[in-house]
Formats: structure tokens, sequence, C-alpha cells
């Protein structure tokens, strides 16, 4: 009875042994040249998984599958085998390396980790136009690097969803089911936005002009107060009241005081006042209410 008893306690070590062993050679795939998918790797992976559209894809869709092997921090863990090792220095830092970069380099598709952002018109948004410089912070949760808290964190609908997050004068919502945009603020009149919906996937882009989000200098549905008013007059442009963001001529002065969530208001001849909503200016004798 003892022996019997002796030999399942043998056998039991050695199948601790045996699954110990498997799990250490399972996630082991520290080789010579430090290439995953190479000849010689213990096959961990399928063949063709050192492509980047093949581990890349993986790796964005279930990070965590990685981890246990190459560590949390994907700098080799058990396996020895780091990311680094192939990719550049700088990759994690590096917008480009996971999107964008055919048309600027701020990280905007086209080329995305899924071929759907080809549709996107990103670049129209990002590029600097006579109007407005948009950044990537407008729309997006913006990253200090690729480990960044909710970055890579989210697949929706069966495609991996970017971090979107408007900036707080922003009241902007977007469907991801419906990829459309509705209380779009930077397409509104600067009084209120714009209801939508609007499709994020067109590509069209006609060009701007003042009036296309300002409707006309005498139409009073797109201005505030006392602005049809004194437009009316030839001696009064947009450039009398905000000196600091428009020239007389209409051409934007300053980008970033445009479509920025507040009126920038700098009278060339006089004081407005923000609390009471009223103007000291020479052209007037007395201190007049806007509205």
């Amino acid at each position: 009875m003892r022996n019997i008893q002796k030999h399942f306690f043998l056998l039991f070590i050695g199948m601790l042994i045996f699954v110990f062993l498997a799990n250490i050679y399972g996630c082991d795939n520290s080789l010579p040249n430090g290439l995953p998918g190479s000849e010689d790797e213990i096959q961990a992976h399928p063949t063709g998984w050192d492509n980047p559209q093949a581990h890349g894809i993986s790796f964005f869709e279930n990070r965590q599958t990685c981890e246990p092997c190459h560590g949390q921090d994907l700098t080799g863990g058990t396996s020895q085998v780091s990311c680094d090792q192939c990719h550049h220095s700088s990759w994690r830092e590096d917008c480009t390396f996971c999107h964008g970069g055919e048309y600027n380099q701020t990280g905007a598709p086209p080329k995305g980790i899924q071929v759907e952002g080809k549709g996107f018109p990103h670049n129209v948004h990002v590029i600097e136009n006579d109007y407005h410089i948009a950044f990537c912070d407008t729309c997006h949760l913006l990253p200090d690097n690729m480990d960044s808290p909710e970055h890579i964190d989210g697949i929706y609908g069966g495609e991996i969803s970017a971090e979107i997050k408007f900036k707080p004068y922003d009241h902007t919502i977007y469907d991801m089911v419906q990829k459309t945009c509705t209380n779009i603020y930077c397409h509104g009149n600067g009084q209120e936005s714009l209801e939508g919906p609007l499709s994020w996937q067109t590509t069209e882009f006609n060009g701007l002009t003042c009036t296309s989000c300002h409707e006309g200098y005498t139409n009073s549905k797109s201005l505030s107060g006392a602005h049809n008013n004194h437009l009316k007059l030839s001696m009064f442009t947009c450039s009398t009241c905000h000196s600091d963001v428009i020239l007389s001529d209409n051409t934007i002065k300053d980008k970033s005081l445009h479509i920025n969530g507040q009126v920038d208001i700098l009278i060339n001849q006089g004081n407005y006042n923000k609390e009471t909503g009223t103007c000291s200016v020479s052209c007037h004798q007395s201190e007049l209410s806007w509205k």
C-alpha cells in the first residue's frame, strides 16, 4: 500500500514539474536575433506574426494577451522579447508610428489602426486653414505616450474606438454607431451650435467664408445684440470691435482666438464691459447696452 502511495506521490510531483516547465517554455521566445516569427522560434505565435498588420492590430484589440509573456510594460517579461528590440527608440511617444503621417505629422488618419480611418476627413480638420487652427485635442483625449491612461483601451461594435472627448466649451455629441456629430459648436454660427447631424465619414469640403457660419452681416439670427445696426454702416467692420481677432479686410489676425469657445472683444476706440454687457466708446456720448 505504501509503495502505491509513493508511486502516486512521485507521479503527482512529476506532473507539477511538467506543468511548470510548460508554462516557462510556452512563453519563452528569447531568440538570438530577438525577432518574433523566425524559423527557430518556439511557436507561441502563428507564422507571419512579425508582420505589423498581424501583431499590431491584435495588440490594440486585446493588449492583455501580450502582457503575460512580454511584461506589463512590454519590455520583455518572461519571454525576454521586448517591443523595443524591433521598433525605434521613441516609438511609444511617436503618434505617427501607429496612425497618420501621410499628409501631416499630427498622427491623424488616413492610415489608421484599421482601414476605416481612410474615409474620415481628419486632414481637413487638423491642418491650418484661413479661419482656424484645429488640434487633435479639440475632439480627442490627447495622450502623452502609448501607455497613457484611456489610450488604446476599447473596441466598439467590433472596431477600435478613438478616445473622443471634446473641449469643455464644445458640447458636440458623437454617435459611435452612426458616426455622426450633433450639437456641433465649431460648425455653429457663433451664437448657437449646429444641431446636425453631420456625418463624420464625408470627405466633401467646399471651402469656407465668413458667411458660411455667420450667414451675412445683416442677418440678426446669426449675430448678437446690436451687430446689425453697426455693420450696415460702412464705417464699421468686424475689426472695429474684434481687433485682436480680425483685420479690416476680414482676414483672421489671430486664429487661436477664432472658434475658441469665447467672444474676444478689443475695441479700437473704447471699452466693452463683459459683466454688464455695455460699451463705452468714442462714437457714443454715454455708456450703452450692447443688447
